[in-house]
């Protein structure tokens, strides 16, 4: 067998180690965490509907978390890269973690502004009561508005990442690569404002190389994982 070849085991083995260890650790700290995949579960599907026009990769491309169970698109998906699931069960371990913290202000300022649209379907009730119709104009909120709360959500589980990337390699990053998903549609621009979102990861890195953590405070998923990757026995990146 080639050198490239047992290398590729080897981290392949690694991947797969950090991947299951993940999963116990979720297990142990968010009760009732299951991991689900997209393309068996009906409810994605059907969410998925609703979403194509702003998301047409949603079951396909991107992991969702939704207390206490994080659906990955497919079987195949965490099979074939177990190096990218183990990362993104730790940045989706931040959002559950965040969840229990924060059970009732999380998925609410989650979904600020947007929310209200829902407002609208008291415009249902407008043959028995006429005033309703003014419930429809809520629909404005479906817009894309900017969404703060939202920003601040993602930025911590993103985070999570500029903060894998610094303890097993010792680079830090600025976040660039992330720029785009919390200005464009993959968020349904969440924060528009490229330099805002720039200097809130240039922030978390600077935090990294300073303490070690991207956040002076709420560190207890990031401390969780980093002891996980001490105590693993398999070697990092």
């Amino acid at each position: 067998m080639a050198s490239d070849d047992v290398s590729e085991t080897t981290k392949d083995l690694r991947d797969r180690g950090l991947y299951d260890a993940m999963c116990a650790l979720s297990a142990e700290r968010v009760p009732g965490f299951e991991v689900r995949f997209k393309a068996e579960d009906p409810g994605q599907k059907m969410l998925a509907i609703f979403l194509k026009p702003f998301v047409p990769d949603y079951l396909t491309r991107f992991t969702t978390t939704l207390y206490p169970r994080v659906y990955f698109p497919t079987r195949s998906y965490v099979e074939d890269h177990p190096g990218l699931a183990w990362k993104t069960l730790a940045h989706e371990l931040v959002h559950l973690e965040d969840t229990q913290r924060r059970p009732i202000v999380f998925p609410l300022s989650y979904l600020l502004p947007q929310v209200f649209a829902a407002v609208a379907l008291l415009a249902v009730l407008a043959p028995w009561f006429p005033l309703t119709w003014w419930a429809l104009a809520a629909l404005f909120a479906a817009l894309p508005w900017p969404s703060p709360w939202r920003t601040h959500w993602e930025l911590r589980g993103y985070a999570m990442d500029l903060a894998i990337t610094y303890w097993t390699t010792g680079r830090v990053s600025g976040g660039a690569q992330f720029v785009r998903l919390f200005t464009g549609w993959s968020y349904y621009r969440m924060m528009p404002n490229e330099a805002h979102v720039k200097a809130q990861f240039e922030e978390c890195g600077r935090w990294l190389a300073e303490t070690g953590f991207p956040f002076p405070d709420h560190r207890a998923p990031y401390e969780a994982v980093k002891d996980l990757l001490d105590s693993s026995q398999l070697p990092s990146d």
